[in-house]
């Protein structure tokens, strides 16, 4: 079980965007035989993250590991500094849970933090292992961004949902 925060301890499905439902249930009819992977996208405060945690809540029994993707990128690098600390990519090569990976993309960009998601990534698309992605690019600006080797494998592994729309932090 993944620890929600208080932001979102009540976020559901019932409560997003009808077209986003629409396309939510799409991919849950298909993932049996098709797409286990989903990527979300869109602009900033659409409703991605809250969308990801009203998974986890509406299905609380199925294994999730939810990172933000620069927290996950400083967790690595901590890894290396500290003789005790597991590395995250390693323990995640193991895991058969949902991996959640939020604002996917938004970090600054180096050669590390491509090589770290690319093995990331890669290690979901080998094993047909399930990741979701909220992230604020398209499939062609994360090519640029983080490689053609990481946007292709989601390209293959995701169903893509744009989500569209206002920012509603902006709004509160």
């Amino acid at each position: 079980m993944t620890n929600i925060p208080t932001h979102y301890t009540d976020a559901s499905i019932e409560n997003i965007a009808p077209d986003v439902k629409v396309s939510f249930d799409n991919w849950i009819k298909q993932r049996s035989e098709g797409k286990k992977s989903l990527m979300l996208f869109g602009g900033y405060g659409v409703g991605k993250t809250y969308l990801m945690y009203a998974m986890i809540n509406w299905k609380p029994n199925v294994r999730v590991r939810f990172y933000n993707s620069s927290a996950l990128i400083e967790d690595i690098k901590a890894s290396y500094n500290d003789a005790y600390a597991q590395n995250p990519v390693i323990s995640l090569r193991d895991y058969e849970g949902y991996l959640f990976l939020d604002d996917f993309g938004s970090e600054r960009v180096t050669d590390f933090v491509q090589d770290q998601f690319y093995q990331i990534i890669n290690d979901r698309y080998v094993n047909n292992l399930p990741v979701v992605i909220s992230t604020n690019y398209e499939l062609g600006e994360l090519a640029d961004r983080l490689g053609e080797r990481i946007a292709s494998r989601l390209a293959q592994m995701c169903f893509i949902i744009n989500i569209t729309g206002d920012d509603r932090r902006l709004k509160s």
